[in-house]
């Protein structure tokens, strides 16, 4: 297993925990050196116990899981794309953060529990005065954010090769680090299920005051953040930061990547009246990005170093990998081409050649397209028959609106923005009530042998 990544799994449980335990299984972590030399994975129960010994003095504890508890899943297996029977339903594209289920009944012996601690376990009485054999869990003050709930499996994000989980909660803390915990999870929740609609995220505190704390008590503190501006003789004038940092580039010229400079001493880089010049993105490399400087109040000095914040962001375009007989591909193609008023190429989707780029894919087998999302082969809407040009443009339009929603459900302001976290607010009420829980499940209901849609509405 690759220790660079996290996975979780579990165990045969000892009659001992069953009462915490219906299925009999304890849910593990597995470390680096899980199951070598008679060493076992690290056991929830015994996390619960080092989480109580930490949290005697009552500090700040965050505990952040990235991974699911289900056996036997594996990472995806390689499948040939580019077969005329090329199936989706079998490509299993997006990899599992879960290691086979230990199969070995544990040793209570080899926990990480005090002759004390173990010989309590055989000690303690029911209310009726009987030994009951049980474990009872240490009880420790912490905040917890996990992936997926304890049934689900935990998905990795199949460009960034990490935990989706890990990878949308890290964004939100980049985009506002001042958000409290409940506010945080909001976000990284809808931003998983959005793309992974299996996958749950959940959290947890033993004080639900806790919730209303920011991330990690505040010790990080809310600061403007930037990008640096230098010249060298290789890039020309670029800033420290690019695709590894989510620096985004488009070759369409009305919707570029766009700056704001300031000299390195300018404290405040809110008031874009005080900029120096103005830049956009050029090129984008690996860890920085190459910028055109123009619109100059003052003369760049190429030997100093200056501030800079972006002040535009291209919308992104939703990857399309299209597949099939050529006919359909094709009218596909043209109609993406055509997709604005019949006289350009779609604003919102893109056509690539790698089906591991892509989020969506267009099928046109059997006389009909099919939009599957590539992340869990999901058919994202009813198929659409024939091949022809009409066809082919209701396919491309369904995309655009998938794109549409998506940008919709993901959409943020860059860290560096203007416009405060608080800025916009937003009520939802079911009838006449506010609904407060920060997931919201509307149902139909049956009326009369018919379904009645749910009600809803929302206010700003």
């Amino acid at each position: 297993m690759n220790p660079k990544k996290g996975h979780g799994s579990q165990e045969r449980a000892g009659q001992e925990f069953w009462h915490l335990e219906p299925d009999h299984l304890n849910e593990t972590l597995v470390c680096w050196d899980s199951r070598t030399d008679d060493i076992w994975d690290l056991a929830d129960k015994e996390l619960a116990k080092l989480i109580a010994e930490v949290s005697q003095n009552h500090p700040h504890i965050v505990i952040i899981l990235d991974f699911c508890h289900s056996g036997g899943g594996t990472r995806g297996e390689n499948y040939d794309v580019s077969s005329d029977e090329f199936n989706l339903q079998q490509l299993e594209y997006t990899g599992i953060r879960s290691v086979n289920t230990e199969s070995r009944e544990r040793p209570l012996s080899s926990f990480i529990l005090s002759d004390k601690e173990i010989n309590s376990i055989f000690c303690k009485s029911d209310l009726n005065g009987n030994q009951s054999n049980k474990f009872f869990l240490p009880q420790g003050e912490y905040i917890l954010l996990a992936a997926c709930r304890d049934n689900e499996e935990a998905k990795e994000h199949h460009i960034q090769e990490r935990g989706v989980f890990s990878y949308f909660l890290l964004d939100s803390l980049q985009r506002n680090v001042s958000l409290n915990y409940r506010d945080l999870f909001k976000r990284t929740n809808a931003l998983v299920r959005s793309f992974y609609p299996n996958q749950s995220p959940q959290i947890e505190a033993t004080n639900p005051n806790y919730l209303d704390q920011p991330f990690l008590g505040g010790i990080v503190g809310q600061r403007q953040i930037y990008f640096t501006v230098i010249y060298d003789s290789f890039n020309g004038w670029n800033i420290d930061a690019g695709a590894v940092h989510g620096i985004i580039y488009s070759s369409n010229k009305n919707e570029k990547t766009r700056l704001a400079i300031f000299p390195i001493n300018v404290e405040d880089i809110s008031q874009l009246q005080n900029a120096i010049a103005v830049a956009e993105i050029t090129e984008i490399l690996p860890q920085l990005s190459r910028i055109n400087i123009s619109g100059e109040r003052e003369k760049l000095d190429p030997e100093l170093t200056y501030k800079a914040v972006i002040t535009s962001l291209p919308a992104s375009s939703l990857k399309v990998y299209l597949k099939g007989e050529e006919s359909g591909v094709s009218f596909a193609r043209q109609a993406i081409q055509k997709a604005s008023f019949g006289e350009s190429h779609s604003l919102y989707i893109c056509e690539v050649d790698n089906f591991n780029e892509a989020d969506v894919c267009l099928q046109a087998l059997y006389d009909e397209y099919l939009i599957m999302r590539v992340s869990d082969q999901r058919q994202l809407r009813s198929p659409i028959a024939g091949f022809a040009p009409e066809s082919a443009s209701q396919a491309i339009h369904a995309l655009e609106h998938i794109a549409r929603w998506i940008n919709i459900a993901t959409i943020t302001s860059p860290a560096n923005s203007l416009i405060p976290s608080d800025a916009v607010q937003m009520q939802v009420y079911q009838q006449e009530s506010e609904i407060h829980d920060y997931q919201i499940y509307l149902e139909y209901q049956a009326n009369n042998g018919k379904l009645q849609p749910p009600g809803s509405n929302a206010k700003m």
